[in-house]
């Protein structure tokens, strides 16, 4: 009998060291958040999504007052130090009403604005107020509202919350190609309240994350990856017929802007967010993000950035397109992925935005 308690005892004690080192070893690869500045046993026993995202009534929101590490960020592999305000943007405070004088520029957008892959300093929101700033007679402040996972009807959503306290003159609207796309991976689905283990193991909330995800694609009954067998294969490079067979298999990612049906949405949407802005006395301007494979095609398709400028000009909302930006740089590498732009994507961003913005101030001086 004490032989098997004994086998038993020592059986358990190599599996809590297995999966111990298991955990350790994952937390060398995978993305996971701590909080910032905790001693380095509370760090090790922490790895919660819920210090920096949750999910309200409203949906998918970063937790005000957040002070975090994305540690292995997914998209740029490094350590992200991540502040949010006591609103819930990942910025610094910002008094409700902007100093006489100043032009305050709500940055509206999804994960492609509020660049939870890259340090503050680096993401194109700062970079943008320091361009507009050396280039600009009056006082500019530039605020990060993006958030990621974020469709059109969700930024509009996040604007009717803060408006009011924001005050902004200005709201610049981020443009992505799957803005019209239903929710998915922020409506609940994988949202929910994580117990304990999810909390502080890496590997139990991966593999929880990837049963819902699996199961949410099985229900749905979508194959939401298929696109990107095609990507690999390269044909799109030279063939507009094989782009356009990749955008019809990704509506989820960036393809659903070539779906005449996604414009009638985003037409009354664009239609909503500027009488918002207007009741506020902030005017509206649209820039819009290329998916890297139109950038780097030898052709060019700008079908969706047609289809939006013919919504968003009888509106009399200004625009900026960035894909023909993209493309006179298209022999660098400007994107980490197919959507986020890197360090030097930000800046082809910061320049055209910038020179598009000051264009449309510089009318009203």
């Amino acid at each position: 009998m004490k032989g098997a308690l004994l086998r038993l005892l020592l059986f358990t004690v190599s599996l809590t060291v297995c999966l111990v080192l298991a955990e350790l070893v994952a937390r060398q690869g995978l993305s996971h958040v701590t909080r910032r500045g905790v001693s380095m046993l509370a760090g090790a026993l922490e790895a919660d999504p819920e210090l920096l995202i949750e999910y309200t009534a409203h949906g998918r929101r970063f937790v005000p007052n957040a002070d975090v590490v994305i540690h292995n960020h997914f998209i740029s592999a490094t350590d992200v130090d991540i502040k949010t305000n006591s609103l819930g943007l990942r910025n610094s405070e910002i008094e409700m009403t902007p100093k006489t004088g100043t032009e305050r520029i709500l940055f509206v957008g999804d994960s492609i604005v509020a660049q939870d892959y890259l340090a503050s300093e680096k993401t194109s929101a700062r970079l943008l107020e320091t361009y507009l700033s050396a280039r600009f007679p009056r006082p500019i402040e530039v605020v990060n509202a993006g958030m990621s996972n974020f469709g059109l009807e969700e930024e509009l959503q996040l604007v009717s919350e803060i408006i009011e306290k924001v005050n902004p003159t200005k709201i610049l609207l981020s443009f992505y190609l799957n803005d019209s796309r239903p929710a998915w991976g922020f409506s609940g689905e994988l949202g929910e309240k994580r117990g304990w283990m999810r909390k502080h193991s890496i590997i139990i909330e991966t593999i929880v994350r990837e049963l819902e995800a699996r199961k949410w694609l099985a229900d749905s009954n979508v194959d939401r990856f298929s696109w990107m067998k095609l990507a690999e294969q390269g044909l799109w490079r030279t063939s507009p017929q094989a782009l356009r067979a990749m955008a019809a298999a990704a509506p989820y990612d960036w393809g659903s802007a070539w779906n005449d049906e996604s414009w009638k949405q985003i037409e009354k949407q664009m239609r909503e967010l500027n009488i918002l802005a207007r009741s506020y006395n902030a005017e509206l301007f649209v820039v819009v993000m290329p998916v890297s494979y139109q950038v780097e095609a030898q052709y060019l398709d700008d079908l969706p950035q047609q289809k939006l400028k013919a919504i968003l000009d009888p509106i009399g909302i200004p625009s900026i397109s960035l894909l023909g930006a993209f493309r006179s740089h298209n022999h660098e590498k400007l994107f980490f992925d197919w959507c986020h732009p890197n360090e030097r994507g930000n800046a082809v961003v910061v320049s055209e935005i910038g020179d598009f913005l000051l264009g449309q101030l510089n009318k009203k001086e």
